[in-house]
């Protein structure tokens, strides 16, 4: 058996001038004997995104569990939608799916849309999704 631990931190500026919040996920997983080097690397990869995507998530969201205002667009087009990333349970339903049909959710993210699977916009993600073949789950 072998164990695989990841984690991702992260500072941001807090209120004030001289303070700041930290954040931090950590997961450690039981990986079965007999993957291969790139199952290994595929699942080092997925835990490490998952973590990494829960710690943005929660930066983004302000004191009370609720999405923080964007000011991604604010000032230069306020017409524009604001982009709504994949929650990490979506991303791993697509990895999921990916990995049973012998495919890899980054490579699939990354011919179809040009980005990085933990790029994806709800929507995205939704259509390769579907395209795999699963169901909709609310995310």
């Amino acid at each position: 058996m072998l164990k695989l631990n990841t984690s991702f931190s992260r500072k941001v500026q807090g209120e004030s001038q001289f303070t700041s919040r930290g954040y931090l996920a950590s997961v450690e997983l039981e990986l079965p004997d007999g993957l291969t080097q790139e199952q290994i690397k595929s699942r080092i990869r997925d835990a490490f995104g998952l973590v990494k995507t829960s710690v943005e998530d929660e930066i983004s969201k302000d004191g009370n569990g609720n999405p923080k205002a964007s000011m991604e667009f604010a000032s230069s087009a306020p017409e524009r939608k604001e982009r709504v990333l994949a929650s990490t349970k979506q991303v791993k339903y697509l990895s999921d799916l990916a990995r049973e049909k012998g495919m890899k959710a980054e490579s699939l993210a990354m011919q179809r849309f040009g980005v990085g699977v933990f790029e994806l916009s709800k929507k995205e993600c939704s259509d390769l999704i579907d395209e795999l073949g699963g169901k909709r789950k609310a995310a």
